[in-house]
């Protein structure tokens, strides 16, 4: 067997034929000092690799959580944005209903001082006030009482106006302005103005 081993040995040359544990062995051993450093450094360029994986999916976890928290730190930052639309609005319709309100306190003084009881104005135009209509100003002159107000469509608020023709406390009920398109209201919303003649 052996002398079929060298002779196969001689003729192909290229073939190893030897076991594979003492080939490796044989080969480490017989390999010189710069082939054993090659073999190291690959050997640590390998476990360099697997280490550098294995941080790349921790920092691929880390990302993707700081990911989700910054996505939902933003849909925060909306929903407060949101609120702070909302806050303005309501503090624009709180200083417009106070300003109404010294409107009327004025309105009430003066017609009292003439001698018509305001609780009288106020009922007469409270009884007209069709639902989905709102006044946001009361104006009084020398010989009319001006009101402003929306109304939910132009229907209602000529329905407004046709109810304060029928009271007696007016002599002429005139509108002066229709137009469409009330801030945040319903599409068909619409502002008015009204002129009652004492």
């Amino acid at each position: 067997m052996e002398k079929v081993s060298k002779t196969m040995a001689t003729e192909f040359p290229d073939i190893n034929l030897t076991a594979p544990s003492s080939r490796a062995a044989r080969t480490w051993q017989s390999a010189s000092a710069p082939e054993r450093l090659g073999g190291l450094l690959i050997i640590a360029g390998l476990v360099v690799l697997v280490f550098l994986f294995f941080v790349k999916q921790s920092n691929d976890k880390q990302l993707s959580r700081l990911r989700d928290a910054v996505e939902a730190e933003r849909a925060r930052a909306q929903d407060v944005e949101t609120l702070l639309a909302e806050y303005e609005t309501l503090t624009t319709h709180i200083h417009t209903t106070l300003e109404t309100a010294v409107r009327l306190e004025r309105l009430a003084d003066a017609v009292e001082r003439e001698g018509t009881p305001f609780s009288t104005v106020l009922e007469a135009v409270a009884t007209a006030l069709p639902p989905r209509v709102s006044i946001t100003n009361l104006t009084e002159t020398d010989d009319a009482l001006i009101i402003e107000g929306e109304a939910g469509s132009a229907s209602l608020a000529l329905e407004f106006a046709r109810a304060l023709q029928t009271d007696p406390t007016w002599k002429r009920v005139r509108l002066e302005k229709l137009e469409e398109g009330v801030p945040n209201g319903p599409p068909t919303a619409v502002n008015f103005r009204l002129r009652l003649e004492k």
